[in-house]
């Protein structure tokens, strides 16, 4: 059912547009049952629900070798001579322990330029 014809039915209700899960219930029953012309709900074959397990996979995947390449990327520039490839989550984090930020003596009083910063009063 689309959520407009719930709210619809809940702000038409008397009582306030208050939304509470007992009453948006009673609201998507009642609309159900004057409305004729609503999908009705099927069960999914197993085709459908292997597709979307597979799609979510293929989500899940792609989102982890973009991590891990962002975390590449991090840590080529932070490491002398990059980072090695065949990265986890594992190897990252021993590389990182080695490791300290370029950044830091500016948070402790550094006097490092940011980047894209003036030098000097041109």
């Amino acid at each position: 059912m689309p959520s407009t014809l719930s709210a619809r039915a809940r702000l038409l209700a008397t009582g306030g547009d208050r939304k509470t899960d007992a009453k948006d219930a009673l609201h998507v029953a009642q609309v159900a049952l004057l409305r004729h012309d609503l999908r009705p709900v099927v069960q999914e074959d197993q085709t459908t629900i292997l597709r979307l397990l597979t799609e979510r996979r293929d989500d899940l995947v792609h989102e982890r070798t973009r991590v891990l390449n962002r975390l590449h990327a991090v840590l080529r520039d932070l490491l002398p001579g990059g980072a090695p490839t065949g990265l986890s989550a594992d190897k990252a984090a021993a590389l990182m322990k080695g490791t300290t930020s370029s950044t830091s003596s500016s948070r402790t009083g550094g006097t490092r330029p940011r980047p894209g910063a003036s030098c000097g009063a041109w």
